[in-house]
C-alpha cells in the first residue's frame, strides 16, 4: 500500500507541475475591455493591419508609407510630432566592433506633463521591419503597443512629467534609430528611463527580461502595476553577457535607466515572411501592450522617477505574483541549505564516504552525460546550413517533448537512492553559491529548491513526516517549484534550444533532490519513457517539418570571385540545394562564418564586376575614400584592414575605430544607391586593404534552378552576390 501511495504522489506531483508549467508559458487571454483608459486588442489590431500590408525595411517605400501612417495618428492625438531623418552610423561596443550604416527617420511624439522641467519617460519600439517580413510580432506588436500607450495616458489625468514616445527606424540594421536619437535629439537629455517593447516570434508570455543597473526600485514598479507579470532576474543577468541587443542597448550605454520586455515562443516566425497580422498571437499581443502601458501609465505618474542604488532578485510566480528581495538575502537559502546537508551526512550513518562522495559525483556525471547526449542530438538535429535550421524551428514545439521525455526517461532508470538525493542537494548548493558569487541575478534557482529539498530530506528522518497536512504542504511546496523550474527551462528551450538542446537537462539534479522517492515500475516505466522520447526525436529527423505554415526557405545563390574572375552556385546549406556537379567550401574571410557550399558556373555570365566603386583622393589632412553603391543591393558588407593605426577615422562624418591588422565589417543593407565616404587625417604610409561583398536581387541569366522563397534567415537566396579586394597605399597628403 505505500509503494501504490508513494507512485501515486510520483506521478501526480510531476504531472501537475508539467501541466502548470504549461500553462505558466501561455500569455493570458485578450480582454474585451475597449475603455480608452486600457490596452485594447481590437483597437491595435486596426493599426497593426494597417501598418503590416507588406514588408517595410528601412529604405523601402513602404516604410515610408508606415512611417507617415504612424506620425499622422500621432498627430491626430494632438501630441508634439516630428520626424528626425539622416544618416545614422553605429559601432557596435563588442568585440566584432562591426559598423552599420544606413539613411533612417525616426518618429517622436510628446505628451507635455505638469511639470516639464522633470526628467521624462520613454516609451520605444521600432518601426522597421526586416525585409521579406510583414513585421507584424517584431516590431509591430511594440509599435502598436506604443500607440496604444499614448491613447490610453492621454484619456486620463495629465502626467506629472513630460513621456516621449519614440518608434525608432532602422533597428534590424544595428539600433541605428535609437543611436541617432539618443547621440543627436536634444530631447534625449531630458530622459530620465526608458520602456522598451520587442518580440523574436509570434506567441507566448512577453516576459520583463531586461532591466539597468540598480534596478530594485524599477522593478518594484513594474511589478506592483503589471497585468500577469512575466520576468526573472536570472535572464536579465544572463542577457548581459550575451551577443544580443536591442534598441534597449543604447540608452543603457548612455546611463539612463530602463526596462525591457519582449516575447519568443513560434520562433519560426521570427524575421520570416510568416510574421503577419494573421500568425500574430491576440493574447500574446495583450500581455505586450499591457507590459508598455502600465509601465508607462507608472513612471509618468511618479512624482520621482525610481532610484537606481540597488539591483533586486526577483522572479514571477507562474505570472500570478512576483518575489522580490535584496541579492544579500540569497545567501539566506544557502546558508540553511548547507546546515541541513552537513546534518544530513552525520546522520546517515549507513552510508559510507565513498557512496556519499559517489552520490555527488553520480549525480554530476548523469548530469553532464545527459547534457552531452541531448547536446549531440540537438547538434545533429540541426546539421547544415539555414534550412536545415528552419527545419528544426518549425519543429520544437514537437521536439520539446522529445528532449524532455528524455530527461524523465533518465531519472527513471537512475532510480536514485538517498546517496543520490543528497549528492543532488550537494550539487545545488554548491553551484547555488557559485552563482551567489558570479551571478547574483540567478541564483535563486538553486538556492530555494535547495532549501526545499534540504527540508524534505531532513523531515523523512522524522516521526511527524506521516502528518498528513504536512505531507500534503510538501507536495504542493514541490510541485509548485518543479512548475516554476520546468516554466524557465522551457521558455530557455524556445529561446536558446536551437543552439543547445541541452538546457532540458539541467532539471535532472532538481527532480532527483525533489521528487517523491520512485514507485517501484521506475525502471520499467523509464525504459518505455526512453522509447517514446527516440521516437519523438527520430520523427523530427526524419519529417522536414516544413508545410503551409511553416514553408521551406530557399537558400540558392550566384557568387562571382572578381579577385580571379571564377563564378559559382552556391548555397549556405548543404549540396542538395545546388546543381549537379562537385562541391566544395568556398569563404572569403571576413564575411562568412562557416564556407559556403559551391559548384564552379563554367559558361555562365555571372559576376557583378563594376558595381561597386573605390576612390581614394586626398582630403584637407590625410586621405578619403569614395565607396559608391550605384543601383540597390539588398546586402553590402565592405571590410577594411589598415597595416597601420589610422587617425581620426570618420564615416559618413561620424568618428569610429579601425584597427590596425584587423577587420572591420561595415554594414549597408539598404535598397537604394549611396557614396559612403570614409575620411582618415593619419599622414603617414599606410596600406589599407578594402574587402567586399556585394548581394543584389535576382539570380544571373542561365541560372540552374529557382531561388525559392526568400526570407532574412536565408539572406542571400536569390541574388547575384560578388567578392572582391581593393588595396590602396595611403600617402601624405601634398
Amino acid at each position: 500500500m505505500a509503494a501504490d501511495r508513494r507512485g501515486i504522489a510520483f506521478w501526480l506531483v510531476l504531472l501537475v507541475a508539467v501541466a502548470l508549467a504549461a500553462w505558466g508559458t501561455m500569455p493570458p487571454p485578450p480582454r474585451a475591455d475597449a475603455s480608452t483608459g486600457a490596452f485594447s486588442v481590437k483597437r491595435a489590431l486596426a493599426d497593426l493591419r494597417e501598418i503590416t500590408r507588406a514588408p517595410h525595411p528601412t529604405g523601402s517605400a513602404e516604410n515610408v508609407r508606415v512611417r507617415d501612417v504612424l506620425a499622422a495618428k500621432f498627430r491626430a492625438m494632438g501630441l508634439q510630432t516630428e520626424l528626425q531623418s539622416g544618416t545614422a552610423v553605429r559601432q557596435s561596443p563588442r568585440g566584432t566592433k562591426a559598423i552599420a550604416v544606413a539613411p533612417v527617420s525616426n518618429i517622436i511624439a510628446v505628451l507635455p506633463g505638469l511639470d516639464r522641467s522633470q526628467t521624462a519617460a520613454l516609451v520605444m519600439a521600432h518601426y522597421d521591419s526586416v525585409p521579406f517580413s510583414y513585421g507584424a510580432s517584431d516590431d509591430g506588436a511594440g509599435t502598436v503597443a506604443v500607440l496604444e500607450t499614448a491613447r490610453a495616458i492621454l484619456s486620463g489625468p495629465t502626467p506629472q512629467r513630460d513621456v516621449i514616445f519614440l518608434l525608432t527606424d532602422g533597428e534590424e540594421l544595428g539600433l541605428l534609430g535609437a543611436q541617432m536619437f539618443f547621440d543627436d535629439h536634444p530631447l534625449a537629455k531630458r530622459v530620465g528611463v526608458v520602456v522598451n517593447a520587442e518580440a523574436r516570434g509570434s506567441k507566448g508570455r512577453a516576459s520583463m527580461f531586461q532591466t539597468s543597473p540598480g534596478n530594485a526600485a524599477l522593478v518594484k514598479l513594474w511589478a506592483d502595476n503589471a497585468i500577469s507579470p512575466s520576468g526573472n532576474s536570472m535572464s536579465d543577468a544572463a542577457y548581459r553577457l550575451l551577443p544580443n541587443d536591442t534598441d534597449l542597448s543604447v540608452s543603457l550605454l548612455k546611463g539612463i535607466a530602463g526596462i525591457n520586455a519582449a516575447y519568443g515562443a513560434g520562433h519560426f516566425d521570427y524575421h520570416s515572411t510568416t510574421d503577419s497580422f494573421d500568425t500574430i498571437d491576440r493574447g500574446t499581443l495583450q500581455h505586450l501592450g499591457d507590459f508598455a502601458l502600465t509601465t508607462t501609465r507608472a513612471l509618468a505618474m511618479a512624482k520621482t522617477l525610481p532610484a537606481t542604488d540597488s539591483d533586486a532578485v526577483y522572479f514571477d510566480v507562474l505570472g500570478q505574483t512576483v518575489v522580490r528581495y535584496p541579492p544579500w538575502l540569497g545567501w539566506l537559502p544557502l546558508v540553511l541549505a548547507s546546515a541541513a546537508l552537513v546534518l544530513l551526512y552525520r546522520r546517515e550513518k549507513s552510508l559510507t564516504l565513498t557512496r556519499k562522495i559517489g552520490g555527488i559525483v553520480g549525480v554530476a556525471a548523469a548530469t553532464a552525460a545527459l547534457i552531452g547526449v541531448s547536446h549531440a542530438i540537438g547538434d545533429a538535429m540541426i546539421g547544415r546550413g539555414s534550412a536545415r535550421f528552419r527545419e528544426v524551428m518549425a519543429e520544437i514545439d514537437i521536439s520539446i517533448w522529445g528532449m524532455a521525455l528524455l530527461v524523465l526517461a533518465t531519472l527513471l532508470v537512475l532510480r536514485p537512492g538517498q546517496s543520490m538525493r543528497l549528492g543532488a542537494l550537494a550539487l545545488l548548493v554548491i553551484v547555488g553559491i557559485a552563482a551567489q558569487i558570479y551571478l547574483p541575478g540567478a541564483a535563486f534557482i538553486f538556492a530555494w529548491p535547495a532549501l526545499l529539498a534540504a527540508g524534505l530530506l531532513l523531515a523523512r528522518t522524522n516521526a511527524w513526516v506521516g502528518y498528513r497536512g504536512w505531507v500534503i504542504a510538501c507536495a504542493v511546496a514541490v510541485t509548485l517549484v518543479l512548475a516554476v523550474l520546468f516554466q524557465l527551462l522551457a521558455l530557455a528551450y524556445i529561446m536558446i534550444g536551437l543552439l543547445s538542446a541541452a538546457v532540458l537537462a539541467l532539471a535532472l539534479p532538481f527532480m532527483v533532490a525533489l521528487l517523491p522517492p520512485q514507485p517501484d515500475h521506475a525502471r520499467k516505466a523509464g525504459f518505455v519513457i526512453l522509447a517514446a522520447a527516440m521516437g519523438i526525436i527520430g520523427w523530427t529527423a526524419i519529417d522536414d517539418g516544413f508545410s503551409k505554415r511553416h514553408p521551406r526557405p530557399g537558400d540558392f545563390f550566384a557568387v562571382t570571385n572578381a579577385d580571379d574572375g571564377k563564378a559559382y552556385w552556391a548555397t549556405t546549406s548543404d549540396a542538395r540545394y545546388l546543381p549537379k556537379g562537385k562541391a566544395a567550401p568556398f569563404s572569403y574571410p571576413p564575411f562568412a562564418r562557416r564556407p559556403m557550399e559551391a559548384v564552379e558556373a563554367k559558361g555562365n555570365a555571372v559576376g557583378l564586376n563594376g558595381r561597386l566603386v573605390i576612390s581614394e583622393t586626398a582630403a584637407a589632412t590625410g586621405r578619403q575614400w569614395d565607396i559608391v553603391i550605384p543601383q540597390p543591393s539588398r546586402f553590402v558588407s565592405i571590410a577594411i584592414r589598415p597595416e597601420k593605426p589610422l587617425a581620426n577615422v570618420r564615416l559618413a562624418g561620424r568618428s569610429v575605430a579601425m584597427k590596425a591588422g584587423e577587420w572591420t565589417q561595415i554594414y549597408y543593407r539598404v535598397a537604394q544607391p549611396i557614396t559612403l565616404s570614409i575620411t582618415t587625417d593619419t599622414a603617414a604610409d599606410a596600406k589599407v586593404a578594402i574587402r567586399y561583398m556585394v548581394a543584389v536581387d535576382g539570380l544571373p541569366t542561365g541560372a540552374p534552378r529557382d531561388a525559392g522563397l526568400k526570407t532574412n534567415w536565408t539572406p542571400f537566396s536569390g541574388t547575384d552576390m560578388v567578392v572582391g579586394e581593393w588595396k590602396a597605399l595611403i600617402k601624405p597628403a601634398p
